[in-house]
């Protein structure tokens, strides 16, 4: 997988995303770097950087390169 995406990072939109990342492999997770002190979140962090999973936040109108010229905005 290239690439998946936090939106939020309350529980209820991590649980799926914790049960994903440690099945596969990910290139990167971009999130929107909203602090939060919950456990969910940090065991999302920590599992990013135990898979050594490119992590950066989100910036506002930034573009990700999909490959095969696909971007985002």
């Amino acid at each position: 997988m290239d690439l998946v995406i936090c939106t939020q990072p309350q529980a209820n939109y991590l649980i799926e995303l914790i049960k994903v990342l440690p099945g596969y492999q990910v290139k990167r997770v971009p999130e929107p770097g909203v602090p939060c002190d919950s456990a969910s979140y940090q065991e999302w962090l920590m599992i990013i950087e135990d898979k050594g999973i490119e992590y950066k936040v989100a910036r506002v109108g930034e573009e990700i390169d999909l490959g095969n010229e696909i971007r985002t905005e």
